[in-house]
């Protein structure tokens, strides 16, 4: 089986990080997601229906195989919230991030 490098992008703001990742003919049975050491790992098989004994391949050019990509995560996010879907060949994960991580204005007083 090949090992396919899946297209990605990542987005982020003050509450999130968005990773959406192209991952063809996986479906929720296919996808797997993990996140260990501050590395999210995105993974998928790609599935496709068996064609019958009887037919022959004239031509083959889906490449079938397994997408994985991994990513290094510089924010303190909340592993327990994070959330993923796939919809048309795209998988998207959201990564919440810490309310530590967020943003903060500082009042700075006069004396």
């Amino acid at each position: 089986m090949i090992l396919l490098n899946p297209r990605t992008d990542i987005i982020e703001d003050k509450n999130e990080i968005i990773i959406s990742s192209e991952m063809p003919g996986v479906d929720e049975k296919g996808a797997n997601i993990s996140f260990e050491n501050n590395v999210i790992t995105l993974s998928g098989e790609m599935i496709l229906p068996e064609q019958p004994e009887e037919y022959k391949e004239v031509r083959e050019e889906i490449v079938k195989g397994r997408y994985e990509r991994s990513f290094s995560i510089l924010s303190d996010i909340k592993v327990d919230s994070i959330s993923a879907k796939i919809k048309d060949g795209v998988m998207k994960v959201i990564l919440p991030k810490s309310e530590r991580m967020k943003p903060k204005k500082i009042e700075v007083k006069v004396e």
